[in-house]
Protein backbone atom coordinates (compact mmCIF):
# COMPACT_ATOMS: atom_id res chain seq x y z
CA UNK A 1 0.00 0.00 0.00
CA UNK A 2 1.09 3.33 -0.98
CA UNK A 3 0.33 6.55 1.37
CA UNK A 4 -0.24 10.02 -0.87
CA UNK A 5 -0.56 12.94 1.03
CA UNK A 6 -1.10 16.23 -0.45
CA UNK A 7 0.36 19.66 0.84
CA UNK A 8 -2.02 21.71 3.09
CA UNK A 9 -3.82 23.90 0.96
CA UNK A 10 -4.42 26.55 4.17
CA UNK A 11 -2.72 27.29 7.71
CA UNK A 12 -4.57 25.75 10.84
CA UNK A 13 -7.69 25.43 11.89
CA UNK A 14 -18.51 24.44 13.83
CA UNK A 15 -20.96 21.97 14.56
CA UNK A 16 -24.70 22.90 15.46
CA UNK A 17 -28.05 20.61 15.02
CA UNK A 18 -26.63 16.78 14.39
CA UNK A 19 -26.52 15.56 10.95
CA UNK A 20 -26.24 12.18 10.33
CA UNK A 21 -23.21 11.26 7.90
CA UNK A 22 -24.28 10.84 4.33
CA UNK A 23 -23.18 8.93 1.13
CA UNK A 24 -23.18 9.97 -3.06
CA UNK A 25 -22.02 8.39 -5.73
CA UNK A 26 -20.40 10.33 -9.05
CA UNK A 27 -19.47 9.40 -12.29
CA UNK A 28 -16.91 12.44 -11.78
CA UNK A 29 -13.24 11.90 -12.30
CA UNK A 30 -11.00 11.88 -9.41
CA UNK A 31 -7.50 14.61 -9.28
CA UNK A 32 -4.58 13.59 -10.12
CA UNK A 33 -2.04 14.98 -7.98
CA UNK A 34 0.77 14.20 -10.98
CA UNK A 35 1.24 12.55 -14.30
CA UNK A 36 0.71 9.18 -12.80
CA UNK A 37 -0.96 10.19 -9.50
CA UNK A 38 1.76 9.72 -7.77
CA UNK A 39 1.64 5.73 -7.73
CA UNK A 40 5.23 5.10 -7.52
CA UNK A 41 5.79 5.38 -11.11
CA UNK A 42 4.50 1.98 -11.51
CA UNK A 43 2.87 0.72 -14.84
CA UNK A 44 -0.40 -1.43 -14.00
CA UNK A 45 -0.59 -4.64 -15.66
CA UNK A 46 -3.44 -4.12 -18.49
CA UNK A 47 -6.68 -3.77 -17.71
CA UNK A 48 -6.41 -4.20 -14.01
CA UNK A 49 -8.46 -1.89 -11.30
CA UNK A 50 -6.47 0.75 -10.27
CA UNK A 51 -8.39 2.35 -6.91
CA UNK A 52 -7.62 4.04 -4.29
CA UNK A 53 -9.20 6.07 -1.80
CA UNK A 54 -9.14 9.85 -0.13
CA UNK A 55 -9.86 11.33 3.18
CA UNK A 56 -10.40 15.26 2.98
CA UNK A 57 -10.17 17.51 6.23
CA UNK A 58 -12.34 20.90 5.92
CA UNK A 59 -12.46 23.40 8.75
CA UNK A 60 -14.29 26.96 9.63
CA UNK A 61 -13.91 28.73 12.89
CA UNK A 62 -16.58 27.74 15.53
CA UNK A 63 -19.30 29.65 16.18
CA UNK A 64 -19.10 31.99 13.06
CA UNK A 65 -20.98 31.65 9.75
CA UNK A 66 -18.45 32.90 7.48
CA UNK A 67 -16.16 31.17 5.40
CA UNK A 68 -12.89 29.41 6.24
CA UNK A 69 -10.66 29.08 9.66
CA UNK A 70 -9.31 32.65 9.90
CA UNK A 71 -7.59 32.43 13.03
CA UNK A 72 -5.21 29.76 14.87
CA UNK A 73 -6.15 31.36 17.90
CA UNK A 74 -9.99 30.18 18.05
CA UNK A 75 -11.61 26.64 17.73
CA UNK A 76 -12.23 25.62 14.57
CA UNK A 77 -15.29 23.12 13.38
CA UNK A 78 -13.94 20.01 11.45
CA UNK A 79 -16.01 18.10 8.59
CA UNK A 80 -14.64 14.94 7.18
CA UNK A 81 -15.07 13.49 3.80
CA UNK A 82 -13.88 9.85 2.05
CA UNK A 83 -14.21 9.78 -1.02
CA UNK A 84 -13.19 5.68 -3.39
CA UNK A 85 -11.97 6.16 -6.79
CA UNK A 86 -11.79 3.29 -9.64
CA UNK A 87 -10.45 3.79 -12.53
CA UNK A 88 -10.32 7.78 -12.10
CA UNK A 89 -14.20 6.82 -11.51
CA UNK A 90 -16.01 7.83 -8.22
CA UNK A 91 -17.53 4.94 -6.88
CA UNK A 92 -18.61 6.30 -3.39
CA UNK A 93 -18.48 9.21 -0.98
CA UNK A 94 -19.20 9.41 2.67
CA UNK A 95 -19.48 12.85 3.93
CA UNK A 96 -19.36 13.58 7.94
CA UNK A 97 -20.15 16.67 8.94
CA UNK A 98 -19.67 15.97 12.45
CA UNK A 99 -23.07 17.12 13.77
CA UNK A 100 -23.20 20.66 11.60
CA UNK A 101 -21.70 22.10 9.12
CA UNK A 102 -21.80 20.16 5.22
CA UNK A 103 -19.14 21.06 2.64
CA UNK A 104 -21.89 22.87 0.68
CA UNK A 105 -23.29 25.00 2.94
CA UNK A 106 -22.63 28.44 2.58
CA UNK A 107 -22.44 31.91 4.39
CA UNK A 108 -24.94 35.19 3.72
CA UNK A 109 -22.38 35.98 0.61
CA UNK A 110 -22.77 32.86 -0.98
CA UNK A 111 -19.15 31.38 -0.12
CA UNK A 112 -18.67 28.03 1.01
CA UNK A 113 -18.24 27.81 4.77
CA UNK A 114 -16.17 24.96 4.83
CA UNK A 115 -12.31 25.57 3.77
CA UNK A 116 -10.03 22.26 2.74
CA UNK A 117 -6.86 21.96 4.77
CA UNK A 118 -5.65 18.49 4.00
CA UNK A 119 -6.23 15.95 2.15
CA UNK A 120 -4.58 12.30 1.70
CA UNK A 121 -4.89 9.17 -0.61
CA UNK A 122 -4.39 5.96 -0.35
CA UNK A 123 -4.70 2.73 -2.67
CA UNK A 124 -5.82 -0.27 -1.93
CA UNK A 125 -8.20 -3.18 -3.51
CA UNK A 126 -11.75 -1.98 -4.33
CA UNK A 127 -13.71 -4.39 -1.74
CA UNK A 128 -10.87 -3.07 1.23
CA UNK A 129 -11.67 0.59 0.32
CA UNK A 130 -15.53 0.12 0.62
CA UNK A 131 -15.27 -1.31 3.95
CA UNK A 132 -13.56 1.16 4.46
CA UNK A 133 -16.07 4.00 3.76
CA UNK A 134 -18.87 2.01 5.58
CA UNK A 135 -16.71 1.94 8.56
CA UNK A 136 -16.06 5.92 8.20
CA UNK A 137 -19.80 6.30 7.65
CA UNK A 138 -20.74 5.21 11.79
CA UNK A 139 -17.61 6.49 12.85
CA UNK A 140 -18.33 8.40 16.09
CA UNK A 141 -17.50 9.51 19.42
CA UNK A 142 -20.08 8.09 21.90
CA UNK A 143 -19.71 10.67 24.75
CA UNK A 144 -21.91 13.38 25.19
CA UNK A 145 -21.26 16.07 22.57
CA UNK A 146 -21.41 19.69 22.89
CA UNK A 147 -22.36 21.97 19.84
CA UNK A 148 -19.19 24.56 18.48
CA UNK A 149 -21.52 26.26 15.63
CA UNK A 150 -24.51 27.90 17.74
CA UNK A 151 -24.09 30.69 20.20
CA UNK A 152 -27.81 30.31 20.63
CA UNK A 153 -28.23 26.94 22.33
CA UNK A 154 -28.96 27.17 25.64
CA UNK A 155 -25.77 24.95 27.28
CA UNK A 156 -23.19 26.86 24.84
CA UNK A 157 -24.90 30.80 26.15
CA UNK A 158 -24.24 29.84 29.57
CA UNK A 159 -20.98 28.77 28.49
CA UNK A 160 -20.57 31.68 26.70
CA UNK A 161 -20.75 33.77 29.40
CA UNK A 162 -18.58 31.71 32.02
CA UNK A 163 -15.85 32.14 28.88
CA UNK A 164 -16.65 35.64 28.87
CA UNK A 165 -15.56 35.94 33.09
CA UNK A 166 -12.54 34.29 32.38
CA UNK A 167 -10.87 36.53 29.50
CA UNK A 168 -11.99 39.01 32.06
CA UNK A 169 -9.94 37.83 34.77
CA UNK A 170 -6.66 36.46 32.25
CA UNK A 171 -6.63 38.17 28.95
CA UNK A 172 -5.51 41.90 28.79
CA UNK A 173 -6.02 43.02 25.75
CA UNK A 174 -5.37 47.30 24.90
CA UNK A 175 -7.68 50.37 25.36
CA UNK A 176 -11.19 50.09 23.98
CA UNK A 177 -10.79 46.20 23.19
CA UNK A 178 -13.00 44.40 25.63
CA UNK A 179 -13.43 40.47 24.75
CA UNK A 180 -15.50 39.58 27.26
CA UNK A 181 -18.01 41.92 26.12
CA UNK A 182 -17.39 41.15 22.47
CA UNK A 183 -18.15 37.63 23.25
CA UNK A 184 -21.52 38.50 25.38
CA UNK A 185 -22.92 40.71 22.29
CA UNK A 186 -21.51 37.43 19.82
CA UNK A 187 -19.46 39.86 17.63
CA UNK A 188 -16.20 37.26 17.39
CA UNK A 189 -15.14 38.79 14.60
CA UNK A 190 -13.86 41.95 16.12
CA UNK A 191 -12.73 39.92 18.95
CA UNK A 192 -10.48 37.62 17.09
CA UNK A 193 -9.22 40.82 14.97
CA UNK A 194 -8.02 41.71 17.95
CA UNK A 195 -6.74 39.00 19.81
CA UNK A 196 -3.70 39.36 18.30
CA UNK A 197 -2.81 42.28 20.49
CA UNK A 198 -3.98 40.64 24.03
CA UNK A 199 -1.67 38.28 26.33
CA UNK A 200 -3.03 35.98 28.49
CA UNK A 201 -2.21 35.46 32.17
CA UNK A 202 0.66 32.99 32.49
CA UNK A 203 -0.89 29.54 32.52
CA UNK A 204 -4.36 31.02 30.63
CA UNK A 205 -5.50 30.25 27.16
CA UNK A 206 -8.64 29.70 25.32
CA UNK A 207 -8.17 26.13 25.85
CA UNK A 208 -8.26 26.36 29.56
CA UNK A 209 -10.88 28.90 29.47
CA UNK A 210 -12.98 26.93 27.07
CA UNK A 211 -12.62 23.85 29.83
CA UNK A 212 -13.06 25.76 32.79
CA UNK A 213 -16.61 27.29 31.21
CA UNK A 214 -17.75 23.59 30.58
CA UNK A 215 -16.69 22.53 33.76
CA UNK A 216 -19.21 25.41 35.71
CA UNK A 217 -22.33 23.86 33.87
CA UNK A 218 -21.53 20.52 33.96
CA UNK A 219 -24.54 17.81 35.05
CA UNK A 220 -24.12 16.33 38.65
CA UNK A 221 -22.48 13.37 37.94
CA UNK A 222 -20.42 14.39 34.89
CA UNK A 223 -17.18 15.45 34.70
CA UNK A 224 -15.04 17.22 31.17
CA UNK A 225 -14.21 13.53 30.25
CA UNK A 226 -17.72 12.95 29.29
CA UNK A 227 -17.93 15.44 27.01
CA UNK A 228 -16.80 15.39 22.93
CA UNK A 229 -16.82 18.19 20.01
CA UNK A 230 -16.70 17.70 16.68
CA UNK A 231 -13.02 17.63 16.57
CA UNK A 232 -12.74 14.67 18.83
CA UNK A 233 -14.59 12.92 15.94
CA UNK A 234 -13.04 14.16 13.06
CA UNK A 235 -9.65 12.56 15.23
CA UNK A 236 -11.05 9.21 15.68
CA UNK A 237 -12.03 9.36 11.81
CA UNK A 238 -8.43 10.44 11.14
CA UNK A 239 -7.32 7.23 13.21
CA UNK A 240 -9.57 4.89 11.59
CA UNK A 241 -7.43 6.12 8.04
CA UNK A 242 -4.52 5.55 9.52
CA UNK A 243 -4.81 1.94 10.67
CA UNK A 244 -6.33 1.31 7.19
CA UNK A 245 -2.94 2.70 6.10
CA UNK A 246 -0.80 0.69 8.48
CA UNK A 247 -2.60 -2.58 8.06
CA UNK A 248 -4.33 -2.44 4.57
CA UNK A 249 -7.85 -3.27 6.65
CA UNK A 250 -10.79 -1.56 7.57
CA UNK A 251 -10.85 -1.79 11.53
CA UNK A 252 -13.79 -0.94 13.45
CA UNK A 253 -14.29 2.58 15.53
CA UNK A 254 -14.28 2.87 19.31
CA UNK A 255 -16.40 5.99 20.08
CA UNK A 256 -15.36 5.47 23.79
CA UNK A 257 -11.93 5.37 23.13
CA UNK A 258 -9.89 8.30 24.83
CA UNK A 259 -9.52 10.43 21.39
CA UNK A 260 -13.49 11.03 22.56
CA UNK A 261 -12.98 11.84 26.50
CA UNK A 262 -12.53 15.78 26.99
CA UNK A 263 -13.64 18.47 24.44
CA UNK A 264 -11.23 19.00 21.90
CA UNK A 265 -11.30 22.58 21.19
CA UNK A 266 -8.35 22.83 19.00
CA UNK A 267 -7.40 20.63 16.38
CA UNK A 268 -5.12 20.66 13.34
CA UNK A 269 -5.18 17.42 11.11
Amino acid sequence: MRLRVAPLLTLLLACGGEEAPSTQADEAAAPCLNEKCDRGGETPDAGAEICYAQMTWLQKDAYKEVAGPRNPLWPPHTTTTLSVYCDETLITEVINPNHGTRPEDVDAAGALLLVEVKTAQVEGARGALLELATAFETCACETRFLTMDDLRDEAVTVMVEALATYAATYLTCPEGLEPSALLLSGELEVLLEGLAHCTWAEGASWEAGFNSALATQLQEGLALSDYHVCNNDAALQAALWSRFVDEDEASVCDGLQALCHSPRWFYQP
